[in-house]
């Protein structure tokens, strides 16, 4: 049985180097009911039920590898197994964070930041970002945007957005399109919206279709893109794209509407 939860908890989250070596370990020397409880939950989260999956690890979080307290901290923070509990995330979090694990500091600066603790989850999320967590990084921006302090949102996003966390390039594209950081080539908001939106972001998807829709920014207005664009986010139910796409598409011309269908058809 124990050596079955090793393979699972591989399986859900690997990590590697000392990190994975301290997480074999911790699952080594689970009491047995913890390890059972930790397989039970599984089977709950492998039917779909995740509030079953969270009710079951709950007990053992404290000792459980730490790949598995990330999971269950995603479950009880995001709302995906009922109502977010704080409280109990940050209870087992804190010490992976305080051992100076990035992705426990992540967590549990979002846990804090749930909490409405603002300052101590942006003192985290910085721990987590120095060494190279972009999802850290990336919520740094955040907070660091909210307090309007945007040439550290910058900054934050740029070394998030440069490891490929598509929700920073886009939100760097929205400081560059607002005119919130100066512009160097002009183009910079197109740029980022571009890199977020091929990664399938729906929210990128419809700014990069805005900006081409109303031009600026370094491009010019190209009804053909922005169709192209709005059409991949309204693709993923968004509804400010949806809207946008019937304007648009009732200017084309036949042979935009063909480039278009064609572009987004793959040819």
């Amino acid at each position: 049985m124990r050596a079955a939860f090793l393979l699972l908890c591989t399986a859900l989250a690997p990590l590697s180097g000392a990190w994975a070596d301290a997480d074999a370990d911790r699952a080594r020397r689970l009491p047995n009911s913890a390890l059972q409880a930790i397989l039970d939950g599984y089977e709950f989260y492998r039917r779909g039920d995740l509030a079953g999956a969270a009710k079951a690890w709950a007990p053992a979080a404290a000792v459980a590898p730490h790949r598995l307290q990330y999971l269950l901290a995603d479950l009880l923070l995001s709302g995906a197994a009922g109502a977010p509990q704080t409280a109990q995330a940050t209870a087992f979090l804190r010490e992976p964070a305080d051992h100076g694990h990035a992705e426990g500091q992540y967590w549990y600066g979002r846990a804090l930041e749930l909490a409405g603790q603002n300052g101590e989850a942006l003192r985290w999320y910085t721990a987590a970002a120095a060494q190279k967590f972009p999802d850290a990084a990336a919520a740094a921006g955040v907070l660091h945007e909210r307090a309007g302090d945007f040439a550290a949102a910058r900054s934050a996003y740029e070394a998030a957005a440069a490891a490929g966390n598509a929700r920073a390039q886009n939100n760097l594209g929205v400081l560059f399109a607002d005119g919130r950081v100066p512009v160097v080539t002009g183009d910079e908001a197109a740029k980022w919206f571009g890199q977020a939106a091929r990664q399938g972001l729906a929210d990128a998807q419809y700014n990069l279709g805005s900006l081409y829709e109303r031009g600026g920014n370094g491009i010019p207005p190209d009804d053909v893109e922005a169709f192209v664009w709005l059409t991949r986010a309204a693709g993923q139910g968004h509804e400010g794209a949806r809207q946008m796409l019937a304007l648009v598409g009732a200017r084309l011309s036949p042979q935009q509407r063909s480039s278009a269908e064609q572009r987004l058809n793959g040819r």
